[in-house]
């Protein structure tokens, strides 16, 4: 049995590329060959090629940055993730992938967010017949679909008969949308057995200080002040994840290592958070700032799901023991054997 993964694969991010891997090791242990689809971006082409170059050659400094980081990504890539040989793309000719594949996944990810300019039909599964498509804690990201592409998502919808979300507000959409009750599981990593991520995780080649804490921020950290006095007062060393620094070139593997021997991790992240709760990490959120859209529904969720207080994960007042981890144990592990039952059920079927 053959399946096919569609998700985000184009960006340097560690939640996107670990809960790519989760997925694939979740398909794995049910008996699947898997292969990830690269999706050709709807901005390919020579004028967009050409705006990039320019671009490259006025921000040359940053470009190099970035290259850099991408490298350390595509290393991961190339060392755990099985890609399909060629881009897939809306209007190609899909009869290899037909008989290829036994199965396409979308997910997990923010892979129907409405408001992404990297969402299109290829992210619901259309270049597969119907009894074939899945997914495994897709995410809209949102609350509401906007008015106008609430049909388009609809006829998208009711054409994937089975489906997982990952957060309960996306359960609330598909019942507005297409009036279908759908089951909200874990998110990927999550379900992944943890002593598999410690199993993974890489030592940096940076030599990391005795005590330390972690800032991991994807938007604005307007919190540094605050982080940086606690840190100096507790004897603690920073490493901080941002961009400019020397650690900004950290693969998802070593981040994780990070993250596993780190004191306390402070976050606007979602899998910096989970990062840290399979790691037994006390944690800080913080709100994401600098997003056009809220992206709270997922920690809403997570707090839910596995019975967080969100007045720990959110407390201003620094503490080293209000992450209750072995109620949090308690309820991760009941909600891990629920979903991947859930999953065994619908790959069965």
């Amino acid at each position: 049995m053959r399946a096919g993964i569609v998700t985000f694969t184009d960006g340097t991010n560690y939640g996107q590329r670990l809960q790519n891997l989760a997925v694939q090791k979740i398909l794995q242990e049910n008996g699947y060959e898997v292969e990830t689809f690269r999706i050709r971006r709807p901005d390919h082409g020579v004028i967009p090629l050409i705006k990039c170059s320019i671009k490259s050659v006025i921000h040359i400094k940053e470009v190099r940055q970035e290259q850099k980081r991408e490298r350390a990504f595509e290393h991961f890539n190339n060392k755990y993730i099985s890609f399909y040989h060629r881009e897939i793309y809306s209007g190609m000719n899909n009869d290899e992938i037909e008989q290829r594949f036994d199965i396409v996944i979308a997910g997990s990810d923010q892979v129907w967010n409405p408001l992404s300019a990297w969402v299109t039909d290829i992210n619901f599964l259309t270049f597969i017949q119907k009894e074939k498509r899945m997914s495994i804690a897709a995410s809209f990201a949102v609350d509401t679909i906007p008015e106008n592409k609430r049909e388009l998502f609809k006829n998208y919808l009711n054409g994937i008969d089975k489906i997982t979300l990952r957060e309960y507000e996306g359960a609330k959409i598909m019942m507005q949308l297409c009036d279908r009750e759908v089951p909200v599981i874990l998110d990927p990593t999550l379900i992944v057995d943890r002593n598999y991520w410690k199993e993974i995780a890489c030592k940096p080649e940076l030599k990391l200080p005795d005590k330390y804490i972690v800032k991991y921020f994807l938007g604005e950290n307007s919190y540094d002040n605050e982080i940086n006095r606690w840190a100096s007062i507790q004897g603690y060393k920073i490493i901080d994840l941002k961009k400019g620094t020397k650690w900004y070139y950290t693969s998802p593997d070593e981040f994780i290592y990070i993250i596993q021997h780190s004191s306390f991790v402070f976050t606007d992240s979602y899998h910096g958070s989970i990062f840290a709760i399979l790691a037994h990490v006390q944690f800080r959120n913080y709100p994401r700032k600098g997003q056009r859209f809220s992206m709270e529904s997922r920690f809403n969720t997570l707090y839910q799901i596995l019975n967080i207080d969100p007045k720990s994960a959110r407390n201003p007042a620094i503490e080293f023991d209000s992450i209750n981890y072995e109620a949090i144990d308690h309820e991760l592990n009941k909600r891990k054997n629920e979903s991947i039952k859930i999953l065994k059920n619908m790959l069965k079927s």
